[in-house]
Protein backbone atom coordinates (compact mmCIF):
# COMPACT_ATOMS: atom_id res chain seq x y z
CA UNK A 1 0.00 0.00 0.00
CA UNK A 2 1.04 3.56 -0.63
CA UNK A 3 1.02 5.65 2.58
CA UNK A 4 -1.08 8.79 2.24
CA UNK A 5 -2.90 7.54 -0.83
CA UNK A 6 -6.48 8.81 -1.13
CA UNK A 7 -9.27 7.31 -3.20
CA UNK A 8 -11.94 9.98 -3.64
CA UNK A 9 -14.44 11.54 -6.00
CA UNK A 10 -13.21 13.53 -8.96
CA UNK A 11 -13.68 17.26 -8.27
CA UNK A 12 -13.32 20.42 -10.35
CA UNK A 13 -9.99 21.22 -8.68
CA UNK A 14 -8.60 17.92 -10.07
CA UNK A 15 -8.97 18.91 -13.73
CA UNK A 16 -5.29 19.42 -14.58
CA UNK A 17 -4.05 16.45 -12.58
CA UNK A 18 -6.71 14.15 -14.02
CA UNK A 19 -5.90 15.35 -17.55
CA UNK A 20 -2.18 14.75 -16.98
CA UNK A 21 -2.73 11.24 -15.58
CA UNK A 22 -5.00 10.18 -18.45
CA UNK A 23 -2.66 11.64 -21.04
CA UNK A 24 0.38 9.91 -19.50
CA UNK A 25 -1.35 6.52 -19.85
CA UNK A 26 -2.53 7.38 -23.39
CA UNK A 27 1.02 8.21 -24.47
CA UNK A 28 2.16 4.70 -23.49
CA UNK A 29 0.19 3.53 -26.57
CA UNK A 30 -0.66 0.16 -25.02
CA UNK A 31 -3.60 0.35 -22.67
CA UNK A 32 -6.08 2.96 -23.91
CA UNK A 33 -7.64 3.47 -27.33
CA UNK A 34 -6.57 7.12 -27.47
CA UNK A 35 -2.86 7.49 -28.17
CA UNK A 36 -2.05 11.13 -27.50
CA UNK A 37 -4.57 12.03 -24.84
CA UNK A 38 -7.06 14.84 -24.55
CA UNK A 39 -6.97 18.61 -24.51
CA UNK A 40 -7.60 20.35 -21.22
CA UNK A 41 -10.88 21.67 -22.65
CA UNK A 42 -12.05 18.16 -23.61
CA UNK A 43 -11.21 16.96 -20.09
CA UNK A 44 -13.09 19.95 -18.64
CA UNK A 45 -16.17 19.06 -20.68
CA UNK A 46 -15.98 15.44 -19.50
CA UNK A 47 -15.52 16.51 -15.86
CA UNK A 48 -18.58 18.76 -16.07
CA UNK A 49 -20.61 15.89 -17.52
CA UNK A 50 -19.48 13.56 -14.71
CA UNK A 51 -20.34 16.09 -12.02
CA UNK A 52 -23.65 17.17 -13.58
CA UNK A 53 -24.88 13.59 -14.00
CA UNK A 54 -23.38 12.15 -10.82
CA UNK A 55 -21.61 9.35 -12.67
CA UNK A 56 -19.38 7.06 -10.61
CA UNK A 57 -15.85 8.42 -10.94
CA UNK A 58 -13.03 8.13 -8.43
CA UNK A 59 -9.39 9.11 -8.54
CA UNK A 60 -6.28 8.01 -6.67
CA UNK A 61 -4.29 10.92 -5.26
CA UNK A 62 -0.80 10.63 -3.77
CA UNK A 63 0.87 13.76 -2.39
CA UNK A 64 -1.74 15.91 -4.20
CA UNK A 65 -0.92 14.27 -7.55
CA UNK A 66 -3.59 12.31 -9.46
CA UNK A 67 -2.07 8.90 -10.20
CA UNK A 68 -5.11 6.91 -11.29
CA UNK A 69 -8.82 6.92 -12.03
CA UNK A 70 -11.81 4.64 -12.47
CA UNK A 71 -15.08 5.76 -14.03
CA UNK A 72 -18.35 4.20 -15.05
CA UNK A 73 -20.38 5.93 -17.74
CA UNK A 74 -24.02 4.79 -17.91
CA UNK A 75 -25.61 4.10 -21.27
CA UNK A 76 -27.45 7.08 -22.74
CA UNK A 77 -29.86 5.36 -25.11
CA UNK A 78 -33.22 4.07 -23.93
CA UNK A 79 -32.95 0.35 -23.32
CA UNK A 80 -29.24 0.60 -22.45
CA UNK A 81 -29.32 2.87 -19.40
CA UNK A 82 -29.05 -0.07 -16.99
CA UNK A 83 -25.48 -0.75 -18.23
CA UNK A 84 -22.37 1.20 -17.30
CA UNK A 85 -19.09 1.21 -19.21
CA UNK A 86 -16.05 0.97 -16.95
CA UNK A 87 -12.75 2.64 -17.74
CA UNK A 88 -9.67 3.01 -15.62
CA UNK A 89 -5.95 3.62 -15.57
CA UNK A 90 -3.02 3.99 -13.21
CA UNK A 91 0.13 5.98 -14.04
CA UNK A 92 3.03 3.60 -14.76
CA UNK A 93 5.17 4.32 -11.66
CA UNK A 94 2.25 3.41 -9.39
CA UNK A 95 1.12 0.11 -10.89
CA UNK A 96 1.15 -3.26 -9.11
CA UNK A 97 0.59 -1.62 -5.70
CA UNK A 98 -3.13 -2.39 -5.28
CA UNK A 99 -4.28 1.05 -6.45
CA UNK A 100 -6.34 -0.30 -9.35
CA UNK A 101 -8.03 -2.74 -6.97
CA UNK A 102 -8.96 0.08 -4.58
CA UNK A 103 -10.23 2.28 -7.42
CA UNK A 104 -12.41 -0.49 -8.84
CA UNK A 105 -13.84 -1.48 -5.46
CA UNK A 106 -14.92 2.09 -4.69
CA UNK A 107 -16.25 2.81 -8.16
CA UNK A 108 -18.32 -0.39 -8.19
CA UNK A 109 -19.93 0.56 -4.87
CA UNK A 110 -20.96 3.83 -6.47
CA UNK A 111 -22.31 2.03 -9.54
CA UNK A 112 -24.57 -0.06 -7.31
CA UNK A 113 -25.78 3.10 -5.57
CA UNK A 114 -26.76 4.42 -9.03
CA UNK A 115 -28.79 1.22 -9.52
CA UNK A 116 -26.79 0.11 -12.53
CA UNK A 117 -27.46 -3.55 -13.26
CA UNK A 118 -24.47 -4.45 -15.41
CA UNK A 119 -20.94 -3.24 -16.02
CA UNK A 120 -19.08 -3.73 -19.29
CA UNK A 121 -15.54 -3.01 -20.39
CA UNK A 122 -13.13 -3.53 -23.23
CA UNK A 123 -9.49 -4.44 -22.62
CA UNK A 124 -6.68 -5.26 -25.01
CA UNK A 125 -6.18 -9.03 -24.85
CA UNK A 126 -2.43 -8.67 -24.21
CA UNK A 127 -3.05 -6.72 -20.97
CA UNK A 128 -2.87 -9.75 -18.67
CA UNK A 129 -2.65 -7.82 -15.35
CA UNK A 130 -5.84 -5.88 -16.11
CA UNK A 131 -7.69 -9.00 -17.26
CA UNK A 132 -6.69 -10.76 -14.05
CA UNK A 133 -7.90 -7.82 -11.94
CA UNK A 134 -11.24 -7.68 -13.76
CA UNK A 135 -11.67 -11.42 -13.26
CA UNK A 136 -11.09 -11.02 -9.52
CA UNK A 137 -13.98 -8.55 -9.50
CA UNK A 138 -16.34 -11.01 -11.16
CA UNK A 139 -16.03 -9.84 -14.77
CA UNK A 140 -16.34 -12.63 -17.32
CA UNK A 141 -15.35 -12.83 -20.96
CA UNK A 142 -18.26 -12.07 -23.26
CA UNK A 143 -16.56 -11.77 -26.62
CA UNK A 144 -13.48 -10.95 -28.63
CA UNK A 145 -12.83 -8.43 -31.40
CA UNK A 146 -10.03 -9.94 -33.49
CA UNK A 147 -7.44 -7.54 -34.91
CA UNK A 148 -9.44 -4.64 -33.50
CA UNK A 149 -6.51 -2.23 -33.50
CA UNK A 150 -3.62 -2.01 -35.91
CA UNK A 151 -0.80 0.04 -34.50
CA UNK A 152 2.85 0.25 -35.48
CA UNK A 153 2.39 -2.68 -37.88
CA UNK A 154 0.94 -5.04 -35.28
CA UNK A 155 -2.56 -6.05 -34.28
CA UNK A 156 -4.26 -6.13 -30.88
CA UNK A 157 -7.43 -8.01 -30.10
CA UNK A 158 -10.00 -6.48 -27.74
CA UNK A 159 -11.57 -8.65 -25.10
CA UNK A 160 -15.16 -7.78 -24.12
CA UNK A 161 -15.96 -8.40 -20.45
CA UNK A 162 -19.06 -7.90 -18.33
CA UNK A 163 -20.37 -8.30 -14.82
CA UNK A 164 -23.89 -8.23 -13.43
CA UNK A 165 -24.48 -6.11 -10.33
CA UNK A 166 -26.95 -6.79 -7.58
CA UNK A 167 -27.38 -8.30 -4.14
CA UNK A 168 -26.55 -11.82 -5.33
CA UNK A 169 -23.54 -10.64 -7.35
CA UNK A 170 -21.20 -9.46 -4.55
CA UNK A 171 -18.09 -11.30 -5.72
CA UNK A 172 -15.71 -8.37 -5.38
CA UNK A 173 -12.27 -9.54 -4.29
Amino acid sequence: MTPGLQIRSLQERDLRGFNQAVNAVCRERRFLAHLEGFSLEASRDYLREVLTNGWPHVIAVDAEVVIGWCDIVPGRIRGFRHVGRLGMGVVSDHRRKGIGRRLMAECMVRAKMRALEKLELEVFSDNAPAIELYGQFGFVREGLKKHARKLDGGYQDILLMGRMLGPSEDRVA
